[in-house]
């Protein structure tokens, strides 16, 4: 009677371990498709990131265009003080409105940065908190 006692208890044992490995193994995965997520998150941030410095390289050379123009239209028309005064005020507005664009887009591009740096301190703790599942799962083995 013993015997069979213990044979049920150890079976009892059994299955609840099973259960626990497999919530483990479930918890796991899950664990590995948030990974998956926060990876492609990662890289959806990167190549945002990467068309922003594209943009801002872009702006910076019509920024340095503009301002060639700038100089060469004053240089052209400074018979006619009065119109060279009027080109200037537009230029200079158009100046430092691509120069407030490119401070938005450098702002961007900091923002970016640091939602970055976030979720790479996310991913370093998931896969912390995924070895740790492992680890657990391995022990419960």
């Amino acid at each position: 009677t013993q015997q069979i006692e213990l044979l049920q208890s150890t079976i009892a044992d059994s299955a609840k371990a099973q259960e626990i490995t497999e919530a483990k193994e479930k918890q796991f995965e899950q664990m590995k498709r948030d990974l998956e997520c926060k990876v492609k998150e990662i890289e959806d941030l990167n190549e945002a990131n990467k068309k922003l410095v594209q943009n801002n390289t872009q702006l910076q050379g019509e920024l340095e265009k503009c301002q060639t123009q700038q100089i060469e239209l004053l240089q052209s028309t400074i018979a006619d003080s009065a119109k060279a005064q009027e080109i200037t005020e537009a230029k200079e507005k158009q100046f430092e409105q691509m120069k407030r664009d490119l401070e938005c887009k450098v702002k961007e591009i900091e923002d970016l940065n640091e939602a970055n740096k976030k979720l790479v301190q996310n991913n370093t703790q998931l896969q912390g908190e995924l070895e740790k599942c492992q680890t657990q799962q391995i022990e419960l083995l």
